[in-house]
C-alpha cells in the first residue's frame, strides 16, 4: 500500500515469497507478508537506481503483516487509513492477525490504533482488494472486494456492496442503492473535483466459488456522492483495450491515466475533446489508444 502525503510517499506492508525448498511452504503459504513503515522523499532530485527511503518500521511497525488493503489520507494530511487486506500474525504466520478491518496511522505520532470508542453504524465485513477512496468531507467510500483463504473464507467470494465511514462522526454505513455496479475486485476508483468517483475495469464473478473474470474497459461506473446516484456508461473503442486487472490510475489535470506497463490511456475530463494519446471524454466516452514507453502527460 502507498500514500502520498506532501511530498513523501509512504509505504505499508506488501509480500514476499517462501522458497519452495523451505519448510514453511504449501499451497496456502507462499508468501509471508510484511509489517514495515517507509516513505520516499520527493522534495529532492535522486536517482532511480538508489531512491533514498527512510525505513521507520522500528517505530511504526504495522500490528500485522499486511497486503492488498487499501490506504487514504485523510484529517487533513494527519492520518492515514488502511482498510481492509490480508492481516498476517508475524509470530505464527496465521491469517486474521486483528479483528478489526480499519486501522489508523497518524503521521505525526508515527503511531497505529483503531477507530476505538464511538465507533458505530454497519460495519464492513473482513475483505480485501477493495475499490476505496476518501472524499474532501473526509467520508471513506468502499467497493467491493473479496475474500477467500487468506481472509478467512473457503470460498472464493466477490462483493458487490458499497459502505461508507464517516471519519468525522466514526460511523459505518451500508449504501444499498439501485443500479449499483456488479461484484467486483481490483477495480480503480478515483475522485473528480466534482465528487463523483469513476470505476474502471477488475474481476467479477457469477456466484460465489466460480473463478473471477475480468471487466470490460468500455464498462464505466459513476457514482455520484452528492446525489448517491449511479450511472453507466458505455465507451466506444477503435481498438481492443483488453480487460485488465492490478491497473492504476492517476487523476492529472483534465485527464484520468490509466496505467498499465508501458501503456497509457486517458480519461479526458474536458466536454467533447477528443485529444491524443489514448482518451476517454467525459460524455462522447470514446477511446483512443498509442503504446508509449515513457508515459507524459501532454
Amino acid at each position: 500500500m502507498a500514500t502520498l502525503v506532501n511530498n513523501k510517499i509512504y509505504f505499508m506492508g506488501g509480500s514476499r515469497p517462501i522458497p519452495k525448498n523451505s519448510s514453511v511452504w504449501s499451497q496456502t503459504h507462499q508468501y509471508n507478508l510484511s509489517d514495515e513503515v517507509f516513505y520516499l522523499d520527493l522534495s529532492s532530485q535522486f536517482k532511480t537506481d538508489s531512491p533514498p527511503f527512510t525505513d521507520l518500521s522500528d517505530i511504526s511497525r504495522m500490528p500485522f503483516g499486511s497486503e492488498k488493503g487499501s490506504t487514504v489520507l485523510g484529517d487533513s494530511g494527519q492520518r492515514i487509513y488502511l482498510v481492509g487486506g490480508v492481516q498476517q500474525n508475524m509470530a505464527t504466520f496465521n491469517y486474521n492477525a486483528s479483528d478489526s478491518i480499519l486501522w489508523i496511522y497518524t503521521i505525526n505520532l508515527q503511531q497505529w490504533h483503531t477507530s476505538g470508542p464511538g465507533t458505530h453504524g454497519t460495519l464492513l465485513p473482513r475483505r480485501r482488494s477493495t475499490a476505496t477512496i476518501i472524499n474532501t468531507k473526509n467520508v471513506i467510500y468502499i467497493f467491493g472486494g473479496r475474500v477467500e483463504l487468506d481472509t478467512g473464507s473457503s470460498v472464493f467470494t466477490i462483493y458487490d456492496d458499497f459502505f461508507t465511514f464517516d471519519t468525522n462522526k466514526l460511523e459505518w454505513k451500508n449504501l444499498s442503492l439501485p443500479n449499483h455496479p456488479s461484484k467486483r475486485s481490483h477495480c480503480t476508483a478515483t475522485l473528480m473535483p466534482d465528487g463523483r468517483i469513476i470505476y474502471i475495469g477488475g474481476l467479477t464473478q457469477k456466484n460465489p466459488g466460480d473463478n473471477a473474470t475480468r471487466l470490460l474497459m468500455t464498462e464505466i461506473y459513476i457514482f455520484d456522492t452528492v446525489q448517491s446516484t449511479w450511472l453507466l456508461q458505455t465507451a466506444n473503442s477503435p481498438v481492443n483495450i483488453s480487460p485488465r486487472v492490478g491497473h492504476t490510475a492517476v487523476l492529472a489535470p483534465d485527464k484520468l491515466q490509466h496505467i498499465r506497463y508501458s501503456y497509457c490511456w486517458m480519461l479526458n475530463l474536458n466536454h467533447f475533446n477528443i485529444q491524443h494519446p489514448h482518451l476517454l471524454d467525459r460524455f462522447l466516452l470514446h477511446w483512443h489508444f498509442i503504446q508509449r514507453h515513457f508515459i507524459k502527460t501532454i
